[in-house]
């Protein structure tokens, strides 16, 4: 799969300048596309292959950026009849907290996080409910995840990721692409399949 609809550069109006294509042998086969604009690094798509649909559909469940357990701390109405978890994480330093909101729309699981202080990032959660208003993203083959990380490694780092059979497909993009949900929004809902 590749996407026909590509991220721009948040500093420029340049699109992507170069793309390296890695593929991957061990422990799972499959490839990675990253995209850039000069040396900045914009986006990055592609597939992996397990050997089980259930081990392909645990990989695209599962957020990059891990935080452990945390504490429900309630419920918050997003609009359009959306309502999220609210999930509050204790760091060893309050500056380290971290809290996240997660929903599920249509086939998707949804989980805003922000790594910054422990604010419950509403706002951003919001946004992603807009950017997904009538959009036709891949059907996954149970269930797709999104993951908008605010704040920790990186700054803002939105990931899409999706399994059909034993394959786990994926759109990353970064904080350095124009405005970086929208476009992982669009990325993957772009995503075709090429016949060899």
């Amino acid at each position: 799969m590749a996407p026909t609809i590509l991220p721009q550069d948040a500093q420029s109006s340049f699109a992507v300048s170069n793309a390296k294509t890695s593929v991957i042998t061990k422990p799972h086969p499959g490839y990675v596309v990253q995209l850039a604009s000069g040396v900045s690094p914009l986006a990055s798509f592609g597939a992996t292959q397990y050997s089980t649909s259930s081990a392909a559909a645990l990989a695209a469940a599962t957020n990059p950026d891990k935080l452990g357990t945390g504490q429900s701390a309630g419920h918050i109405a997003l609009g359009r009849h959306l309502t999220a978890t609210v999930t509050q994480y204790r760091m060893s330093s309050a500056s380290e907290n971290a809290a996240s909101i997660s929903w599920t729309q249509s086939q998707w699981h949804i989980t805003v996080t922000n790594y910054s202080g422990g604010t419950v990032p509403t706002a951003v959660a919001k946004e992603v409910v807009a950017d997904f208003k009538g959009v036709s993203l891949p059907v996954p083959q149970t269930e797709g995840a999104l993951f908008v990380n605010l704040g920790g490694s990186g700054g803002l780092r939105v990931n899409m990721q999706w399994q059909k059979g034993v394959d786990e497909y994926f759109v990353d993009v970064h904080n350095t692409a124009t405005d970086p949900i929208n476009a992982a929004i669009q990325i993957t809902a772009s995503m075709e399949t090429y016949s060899s």
